[in-house]
């Protein structure tokens, strides 16, 4: 029993140790906040104007509120995907089919809870990304497809419905699912290739649905952010004009 306790003692030191290399990747992301705090405190100075289209709601929030709520989503991505998460091969894994024995401790039984909720959570996590990787995947080689079509002198708006429609001739009844799947996956593609696809593994809480309702200004901030440029809303229209 104390061997076992001890084992588990020294896996969560390994975990937590304060090591070289992990306080260089904390230097890094100090870094990065401090260049976003910059960037929180430029955009509320400029006084960006958002140009939201206002719809029908029974919200009682005001314009500014929802404007206010929708700046504060983009720090909160960017912050995320910004940070180095715990390496997976620091967490040790117990066997979660493993039986507690009778006499186990109640530190220890905790403490095999514990890693046993890491486990699934690293799973849900690891699930989120392989669906955001994947609607990537999916907008980067229809992007490449439009560029394919486009060599023959047509034009880029008649390539994007070219493909497509050539995409609909391999399904039936699914034209409105197929249109939002790609609009949706094309805003996947333009905005990790801009902060780096990698950026991706270090997601954790957002998922692909949540990224999907990120906002033109939401979208906007992130780039902004990551070319250190103005806007480069071009770049997001070009997605939206393959669907006649």
């Amino acid at each position: 029993m104390q061997s076992e306790l001890d084992s588990l003692k020294q896996r969560f030191i390994k975990l937590l140790a304060d090591n070289t290399e992990i306080k260089a990747k904390n230097a890094k992301v100090k870094a990065e906040n401090t260049k976003l705090r910059q960037a929180r405190k430029k955009m509320r100075q400029e006084r960006v104007v958002v140009d939201i289209a206002i719809q029908p709601s029974t919200s009682n929030k005001s314009l500014e509120d929802r404007k206010t709520d929708e700046f504060l989503v983009s720090p909160d991505f960017i912050q995320e995907v910004t940070s180095k998460l715990i390496d997976e091969d620091d967490i040790q894994v117990i066997d979660g089919n493993q039986k507690l024995i009778t006499d186990m401790t109640i530190e220890v039984e905790l403490a095999h809870l514990f890693l046993k909720v890491s486990i699934e959570e690293k799973n849900t996590m690891q699930a989120k990304q392989k669906e955001i990787l994947c609607c990537h995947s999916y907008g980067k080689r229809f992007e490449e497809g439009i560029q394919e079509i486009a060599r023959d002198n047509v034009s880029d708006q008649m390539a994007r419905k070219q493909l497509f429609q050539n995409i609909i001739k391999h399904y039936s009844g699914i034209t409105l699912m197929l249109h939002k799947r790609t609009q949706r996956a094309l805003k996947f593609y333009k905005l990790f290739e801009k902060i780096e696809v990698d950026r991706i593994k270090n997601i954790k809480s957002y998922s692909a649905d949540s990224i999907s309702k990120f906002t033109k200004f939401q979208i906007q901030i992130i780039l902004d952010y990551f070319s250190g440029s103005g806007y480069a809303d071009m770049e997001l229209k070009k997605s939206n004009s393959y669907s006649g």
